[in-house]
């Protein structure tokens, strides 16, 4: 059962839960929700996939970051423990100057202990035949992620964990994402920087080393990784240590172990 939060020819946000036998399925998220907008919005800015060949691309098209993300923000915050969100976007491009093609990306958000989880049914998926009247119309968000492999993969990037090959999760409180994102593509690489409102272009971020799956790392790791990060969103560590230490929790180095920001004498 789904229930509509935003709909229009080309951005779509719904609340949707799962029932078996008349009853609701317990799904236990930690909704409501309050993330602001505009951090979900820097957060989908940052999303990159990478297509069969290795080409890196933004995951989320510019024109839909802020419309989608008001929607998302919307939508967790009026969301029960027991829904999920789904939403999905539509493009249109050209194709030889004439011809016009639809493409979607569909994708499902909740929130897990102190993780934004974003997983995609489709990403830039030509939907053929379309009516320019359709729009989304022409296009049903699935109930289910496929359960074949996808002809993309979601890269893990900053503060960011990757859920296999179609989605990440995302540490939304980072203070990562209170900066806006800017993203381009060099000769098939991405390249990320980030802009400070009232301070000049930074170079070129430290933030291409990628994290491996969740599902890689032991539990010991993981609430490392989340009190490292809490101690540098507190301003208890140099981005220096930051990234010194991140590394070294992902290689299993046992003295990395300690408390954040409070090493031991």
């Amino acid at each position: 059962m789904s229930e509509t939060v935003i709909e229009s020819p080309r951005v779509k946000v719904e609340l949707r839960h799962r029932e078996q036998s008349g009853q609701i399925l317990p799904r236990g998220y930690a909704h409501p929700a309050e993330i602001e907008a505009v951090r979900i919005a820097h957060v989908l800015a940052s999303l990159v996939h990478e297509d069969k060949q290795g080409r890196r691309a933004p995951t989320i098209r510019s024109l839909h970051v802020y419309d989608l993300a008001e929607g998302l923000s919307s939508a967790l915050g009026r969301a029960s423990p027991d829904q999920e969100v789904v939403a999905a976007t539509l493009v249109r491009d050209r194709r030889l100057g004439v011809f016009t093609i639809d493409r979607v990306t569909a994708l499902r958000a909740a929130v897990e202990d102190d993780a934004l989880l974003l997983e995609f049914f489709d990403v830039e998926w030509d939907l053929e035949d379309s009516d320019d009247s359709e729009g989304l119309h022409a296009y049903s968000i699935p109930l289910a992620l496929p359960p074949d492999l996808p002809d993309f993969r979601l890269v893990a990037g900053e503060a960011q964990l990757s859920q296999g090959a179609r989605g990440v999760r995302v540490f939304w409180r980072d203070d990562f994402y209170r900066r806006p994102m800017s993203l381009r593509v060099r000769k098939g690489r991405m390249k990320r920087r980030t802009v400070l409102l009232g301070e000049p272009a930074e170079t070129e971020s430290g933030s291409d080393f990628e994290t491996p799956p969740a599902e890689e790392l032991s539990q010991a790791q993981l609430r490392s990784l989340a009190d490292l990060l809490e101690a540098r969103r507190e301003g208890r560590m140099p981005e220096a240590e930051f990234r010194h230490r991140y590394r070294r929790i992902l290689e299993g180095r046992p003295d990395e172990q300690a408390d954040p920001g409070n090493p031991p004498p």
